[in-house]
């Protein structure tokens, strides 16, 4: 598995490699598929800054209240448990 590295910038801005890519984005929160599960990215004013989609590279500018790797449990037949079954559980 490559490394991935973090980098927060003042909370103004987060710098990420191996983001494989954007699940879903508003100006709140930023849902990210990394090699190592799921990152949850909160705060205010959320936009991107660059993307690289060759390189896997991401910046994402705005307020940073959080950052959070997900806990990508598995179901019975082995598949990722979505979103949506987390929430109506």
């Amino acid at each position: 598995m490559d490394n991935q590295t973090l980098k927060i910038i003042d909370r103004n801005s987060v710098e990420l490699n191996n983001a494989k890519k954007v699940i879903s984005f508003n100006t709140n929160e930023f849902l990210i598929d990394t090699p190592y599960g799921n990152l949850k990215i909160t705060g205010k004013n959320l936009s991107i800054g660059k993307m690289d989609t060759e390189k896997q590279d991401l910046i994402i500018k705005g307020t940073i209240d959080s950052l959070c790797y997900l806990n990508n449990k598995t179901i019975k037949d082995g598949k990722k448990e979505s979103i949506f079954t987390k929430l109506f559980k």
